[in-house]
């Protein structure tokens, strides 16, 4: 999340010192301070190409050990079809920008997750809806009906690889 200033900056600083990137233009969000993530992934393509080892390196770093397998497959699907060069400047049908699960952390085996658990990405259909709301109050209202279900029928949540599960309560949602 650099401007073109900051850029020309870090340019000119690593003539005399090391530099170390880190970022990820999936998570770029301050173009309202004139940030360009094209500069980081500008700055990525050259080092790959470049191919100097010693001097510039790229470490891809898409393991992810936070999430369901289940989740990150929907996610992975989700940003193949809607982040493209065109769109958000990544081509995530290139291997290096996919989600990988960790299984040596192995967090989320599924001998200790809930097994009617419905780890993923689900869609709410509410296409057919009868009534005169607005599209976005449905679907807010099929959301807080989702995490009420959840809640009063004591859905499982896992908490901490070698923790129980426990019963979530309504301050384990965000939305």
């Amino acid at each position: 999340d650099t401007n073109d200033f900051q850029e020309e900056f870090l340019t000119l600083l690593s003539k005399k010192a090391t530099l170390f990137v880190v970022g990820d233009a999936k998570q770029s969000i301050y173009a309202f301070r004139n940030s360009d993530c094209q500069l980081f992934l500008n700055r990525k393509d050259k080092y790959k190409k470049d191919n100097i080892p010693d001097k510039e390196k790229v470490i891809e770093m898409n393991t992810n050990y936070r999430s369901v397998k289940a989740i990150l497959d929907d996610v992975n699907t989700l940003f193949k079809i809607s982040m493209t060069p065109e769109h958000g400047g990544i081509d995530y049908l290139a291997e290096s920008e996919e989600l990988h699960y960790d299984s040596k952390a192995d967090l989320y085996n599924p001998k200790t997750l809930y097994e009617k658990g419905e780890y993923g990405i689900h869609l709410l259909d509410y296409e057919d809806k009868e009534d005169d709301r607005p599209a976005s109050e449905t679907e807010a209202l099929l959301i807080l009906q989702d995490i009420k279900d959840k809640v009063e029928n004591h859905y499982p949540i896992f908490t901490g690889k070698g923790k129980p599960l426990r019963d979530c309560h309504y301050s384990d949602f965000a939305i």
